[in-house]
């Protein structure tokens, strides 16, 4: 991911991928002489890609506080294929039959709408939408219908990005590589990357061409500045090292404790730190989270009944064995 552009917040990170991606594929067409833009993204269900511009037509999560009674464009929503773990062979049938029928969605809508299409867009880890996570094997499926259509793979790592995963990346987990990525959290900074071989076959593109996709404090030299220091620390304190070792303790002390209480926690899952758990619906999770706020731990809700877990980079494994007393000391209230 050679380019690099970074604006003020992940939602814009999303919403200026997008837009490269039409100009992309809008100026793919004007070449081979058709007069076809094209501005049409698919998406999935339970996405979360941000609340502003284009982004509000992709979000589609359980709370629609977020993004109802705001203008949308109706373009084509996927079948998300989500794993539930642990994985059996009954549901791991269920999961790639759901992959069939994505992948054929998303056919489907490529041929309702041809050349129209520019991109398509992924979480590799659907957070707000309950921590779901995708086999390699279908995010290969993307990938080969992408490059069968000259449409461009956008991987949404505002959330996922920057080793919580226990990787740099959550893209480097999987065989399937992004055309451009958007990233924010815990960069404490927010943009895109994006595969300048690609972008490049373009050769006024928008991160060739001044002022394409420029703003107020778009592409500011603090920003550049802050995501260098940034990255500085990571490597300095070796944190991507850290998250895959303390989120292999966390995620087994989840799955433990799924087992220890199969009636109020399931679906264990995770990658490095960023892991979540089931409960048995909405209004358990809910009471669970105010009991534990009440004991001093902040957890976030995701999804329609998961709790998902967001450390810190540099958490000890202690602190993370404090947080699961917590949770299991408060069970027994819901």
């Amino acid at each position: 991911m050679q380019y690099a552009f970074f604006i003020e917040g992940g939602s814009l990170g999303v919403e200026n991928a997008m837009k490269a991606c039409f100009d992309w594929k809008t100026r793919k067409n004007f070449e081979k002489g058709l007069q076809t833009e094209a501005g049409i993204c698919i998406h999935f269900r339970q996405a979360f890609h941000g609340r502003s511009g284009y982004t509000l037509s992709l979000t589609n999560t359980s709370d629609p506080r977020k993004y109802q009674y705001f203008p949308m464009f109706d373009w084509p929503r996927i079948l998300n294929p989500k794993l539930s773990f642990p994985i059996t062979e009954e549901n791991l049938e269920e999961t790639i039959k759901n992959e069939r029928l994505a992948l054929l969605q998303i056919e489907e809508a490529i041929l309702m709408n041809p050349n129209k299409v520019a991109c398509i867009i992924i979480e590799p880890i659907q957070a707000e939408g309950g921590d779901n996570h995708f086999r390699d094997e279908f995010l290969m499926g993307l990938r080969k219908l992408c490059d069968l259509n000259e449409i461009l793979l956008i991987f949404d790592e505002v959330q996922t990005g920057i080793a919580i995963t226990g990787k740099m990346w959550a893209f480097q987990h999987f065989t399937a590589k992004p055309d451009i990525i958007s990233f924010g959290k815990k960069a404490q900074v927010c943009g895109v990357l994006a595969n300048k071989e690609k972008f490049d076959q373009i050769p006024n593109n928008v991160f060739r061409e001044s002022s394409r996709i420029n703003s107020t404090f778009g592409g500011n030299f603090i920003d550049m500045l802050r995501f260098q220091l940034v990255m500085e620390v990571i490597e300095k304190e070796n944190l991507v090292e850290n998250a895959k070792v303390v989120g292999e303790y966390l995620l087994e002390r989840l799955k433990e404790l799924a087992q220890k209480y199969p009636e109020k926690i399931s679906n264990a899952r995770g990658r490095g730190l960023m892991c979540a758990i089931d409960l048995p619906s909405a209004e358990d999770r809910n009471h669970l989270m105010s009991e534990l706020f009440k004991d001093g731990l902040i957890i976030l809700p995701c999804g329609d009944q998961s709790l998902r877990f967001r450390p810190h980079l540099n958490v000890t494994q202690e602190e993370i064995q404090l947080a699961l007393d917590k949770i299991e000391n408060n069970l027994n209230k819901i």
